[in-house]
């Protein structure tokens, strides 16, 4: 037989001596090198990991799962892991049969737009069910959108292992045991978030996960909660062995009963420690600012969010579970709430604070501000140090009007002059005074703005409505009042005239008052009566021109009641004097400021170019109103909503926030700096093993044999 006709036998004995040999190209998702992990590149290779539950899986590169939304007749992705089981008589317990038991790992690479709808199916998510020997780690899942029935989360519906690192964006819905991350967690997580909406129709509803019997550590939620029972901003349900520590939420949380800005229901030894939240609570049940029900352990806590409803509600705990604690019981310590931003003056455990005392180290005995807890002296509420936070509550304070000109009527060619003051409780702020109106600015007139001096020196004809205002830089507040010229003798009959403040005008605090006389030789002074009683002698302002002489006067209002006052003055020989009407309004307004709880999202720090980056903002109008949000960088609008998600290109970036009430305006400024897009990770070349190497060696024998074969032929 010749060479050539026993090259395919050759061809195919080196074929099955490499298929022996396991030579597989590094990298195929179907096979791989058994020392190293099965590199993942699409979506298609995301749902192969059911083929393997014991699989050690990596992420190559970003995924883009929008095609799921089209699998499976409309139901979507398949949970890798369905937590089918059989019970074990012996152990007493299930033992699941093909629930995930390997490692994924994510390599901060992003899967975004997952879909699932299965709301007939338990055990919902990327993955629906892990094992105590399953590990999950450095993986983002962006805009996903999971709909189950029990037991379902984002990243997975049941965790029994280990998950670290780990976020996710989107909805999960299901009827009971929803969570935003995870479903149910009995293994451990940490350094994990969820920001989106979370909706449960029954029972143990939370922000991060709907029921922990394990272990949560330095986690944050935000966005929303909207459950029936046992709803909470990070935890639904939290029962023994669980634990929560050094963890927070932002969440707004909204449902029926046992409903808490952190944790829906904490009992059976359940421990909370180390955690706080801001979001507000609404429900018709049991409602607390950070617990709903309690049996169990709470210490170093705090919440702040606004608790609203009907029930028993409480400040930071609702209620305790069964009955009243006892006097002695030290379920609850070393724990607060803001009295003023909840709206409550009562809790079963904790203690009420009022907002300045929750700013200060000193109110929070026995905690660790040094390796937990940090906290801006008089400034902020305490926050955490494990979780990378830019943005904590600020405690930030509105200027108000102490001294504000009323309506008035001058006469063409006269002067007109007032001082405006305001006051800000934050010491380190500069006031800034403004004035406009509403079409400019008559000819003439000016502001000091740093000493609100408004000075006009000659009144022309015409009406006039102006806006005057006052800034510390975040907070703005505003006063309208109105200037009526013309060409009367406002004094024809009268040489004394009370200038400002204006008739039937309201004032506060520290009060300038403004008289006008005729100017004589004398070395009088003009006298101040207040509901008839003698207050103050004027002082001279040495403007003496045109035939009158200036005079002011300066009154606390503050020692007289809120409500309408008379003002007299009397002219220097007290043969003449005018009298105003006046109403005193020194309790705080109706109206302020919006507050800003907290914010979310990169400051002062670096972030990747593939990073799907989130900005979110906790904010509340105390007067109840609605409030407008917008997100702009260089004068273009990213977002007009609390949340967004956004993935920005290399370089610096300065966003600012604006957050109005209609009538009030706050702004915040967030900076930070995206990194060049890292190169893709290339899989690890195949090195020849033995196998290979042998392989080799068999085809190069099987070649030499066929020549030697041949010349011995010849």
């Amino acid at each position: 037989m010749r060479l050539k006709d026993r090259l395919p036998a050759l061809a195919l004995v080196a074929l099955f001596i490499l298929e022996f040999a396991g030579a597989y190209p590094a990298g195929a998702t179907s096979r791989e090198m058994p020392a190293g992990p099965i590199y993942i590149y699409n979506v298609y290779g995301l749902q192969n990991m059911s083929e393997d539950l014991n699989g050690s899986y990596e992420l190559a590169n970003d995924i883009d799962a929008s095609v799921t939304a089209g699998w499976n007749g409309g139901s979507g992705f398949v949970p890798i892991g369905n937590g089918t089981g059989l019970w074990n008589n012996t152990s007493g317990s299930w033992d699941f049969l093909y629930d995930f038991q390997g490692s994924f790992e994510g390599g901060w690479h992003a899967i975004s737009h997952l879909y699932i709808c299965r709301t007939d199916v338990d055990y919902v998510g990327l993955f629906g069910h892990t094992s105590n020997s399953a590990r999950i780690s450095n993986v983002t899942l962006t805009e996903a959108a999971v709909q189950g029935r029990s037991t379902g989360g984002c990243l997975a519906g049941a965790n029994n292992g280990t998950i670290v690192n780990c976020s996710a964006t989107g909805s999960i819905s299901g009827y009971s045991d929803s969570g935003g991350l995870v479903g149910v967690n009995t293994g451990a997580i940490s350094y994990c978030s969820y920001n989106g909406s979370v909706v449960g129709e029954q029972s143990c509803t939370g922000g991060l996960a709907g029921g922990n019997g394990g272990s949560i550590s330095k986690c944050y939620s935000a966005g929303s909660v909207k459950g029936k029972y046992q709803s909470g901003g990070l935890v639904g349900g939290n029962v023994f062995p669980g634990s929560i520590t050094t963890s927070y939420s932002t969440s707004t949380v909204t449902g029926m009963n046992i409903i808490g800005g952190l944790v829906g229901d904490n009992v059976n030894k359940g421990i909370v420690s180390d955690c706080y939240s801001t979001g507000s609570v609404n429900g018709t049940g049991t409602l607390g600012g950070l617990v709903g029900h309690s049996n169990a352990t709470i210490s170093n806590c705090y919440s702040i969010g606004p608790v609203s409803g009907s029930g028993d509600m409480g400040g930071l705990v609702g209620s305790y579970y069964g009955a009243q604690p006892p006097e002695t019981s030290n379920w609850t310590t070393n724990s607060y709430w803001d009295r003023q931003t909840s709206g409550l003056n009562d809790s079963v455990g904790g203690s009420g604070q009022d907002t300045a005392a929750m700013t200060l180290n000193a109110t929070f005995v026995g905690w660790d501000f040094n390796a937990i807890w940090n906290i801006v002296e008089g400034t902020s509420y305490p926050f955490l140090r494990a979780i990378p936070s830019p943005f904590y509550p600020v405690v930030e304070h509105s200027p108000v009007w102490s001294n504000i000109p009323g309506d008035n009527h001058l006469t063409a060619g006269e002067e007109y002059s007032f001082t405006a003051h305001a006051t800000d409780a934050d010491s380190d702020d500069e006031l800034t005074y403004g004035l406009t109106e509403k079409t400019q600015l008559p000819v003439g007139m000016s502001i000091d703005p740093s000493t609100g001096r408004v000075n006009w020196p000659s009144a022309m004809l015409g009406a006039y409505y102006f806006n005057l205002t006052a800034t510390d830089g975040m907070f703005t507040i505003w006063h309208l009042f109105t200037l009526t010229v013309d060409e009367g003798d406002i004094s024809a009959t009268n040489n004394t005239v009370i200038l400002s403040p204006a008739n039937n005008s309201e004032v506060s605090g520290v009060v300038h008052i403004t008289v006008r006389v005729n100017q004589c030789r004398c070395l009088g002074l003009t006298h101040l009566l207040v509901d008839g009683a003698f207050i103050s002698n004027g002082t001279y302002q040495d403007n003496s021109q045109n035939g009158y002489e200036w005079f002011y006067h300066v009154w606390n209002s503050s020692t007289v009641q809120d409500g309408r006052h008379k003002i007299t003055v009397l002219g220097k020989h007290q043969e003449y004097s005018d009298t105003i009407y006046v109403t005193v309004t020194n309790q705080p307004p109706d109206e302020v400021m919006p507050m800003i709880r907290a914010i979310l999202g990169p400051n002062n720090t670096h972030v990747n170019a593939t990073d799907n980056v989130t900005f979110s903002v906790d904010a509340v109008d105390p007067d109840g109103g609605q409030l407008s949000y917008e997100w702009k960088e260089n004068g273009v609008i990213l977002s007009t909503r609390p949340s967004f998600t956004q993935v920005f290109p290399s370089g610096n970036h300065t966003i600012v926030l604006t957050i109005g009430d209609g009538i009030h305006y706050i702004n915040r400024t967030v900076s930070f700096v995206v990194s060049p897009k890292p190169q893709p990770k290339e899989p690890e070349p195949t090195v020849p093993g033995f196998g290979a190497l042998a392989a080799v060696a068999a085809i190069a024998g099987v070649v030499a044999a066929g020549l030697f074969w041949r010349r011995e032929r010849r």
